[in-house]
């Protein structure tokens, strides 16, 4: 089997992305963030909102690491799978967590709407599925915890 091609540029960007100059001299902020992901950039923006004057440095370009080579699914996802998340934290806990990765959705798809971000974003939910038969009852356990988290599931023969 060969190996998956690694690509140093994530391939949503592969025509290439403004660069801006490097950071020259000294420069003051109330606030400095470190790194141009997700997290960085909706941190700075929020701040920057909230009339905080905010500097973000960036060693490559915003979106080089991880939140720019990601598939671009958008999901509530906590963990492998619920019940094993239960395992781990029990079952308040990781209701806790289901219920806020839930709100950073939320959070993320009115981002996207009120800054009107032209992604192609289509909320579609999200699918959990299994190949065999022996899938069906781990599957249809991981989808009970979830109700009184306030996730709504439906398991199909």
């Amino acid at each position: 089997m060969a190996m998956p091609e690694f690509f140093e540029t994530s391939p949503w960007i592969a025509d290439g992305v403004e660069r801006q100059p490097p950071l020259a001299g000294a420069v003051r902020a109330d606030v400095v963030i470190v790194g141009g992901g997700f997290t960085g950039l909706s941190t700075a923006l929020s701040l920057r909102e909230a009339g905080v004057d905010v500097a973000l440095i960036e060693r490559d370009h915003c979106g080089y690491g991880a939140s720019g080579r990601n598939a671009g699914h958008l999901t509530p996802t906590i963990g492998k799978d619920f019940p094993t998340l239960v395992k781990y934290v029990g079952k308040d806990r990781a209701a806790e967590y289901a219920r806020f990765a839930d709100r950073a959705v939320h959070y993320t798809e009115a981002m996207i709407t009120r800054l009107g971000v032209d992604c192609e974003y289509r909320p579609t939910g999200n699918i959990i599925t299994g190949l065999h038969p022996r899938h069906r009852k781990p599957l249809a356990e991981g989808g009970r915890p979830r109700r009184p988290a306030g996730r709504q599931r439906r398991v199909s023969r």
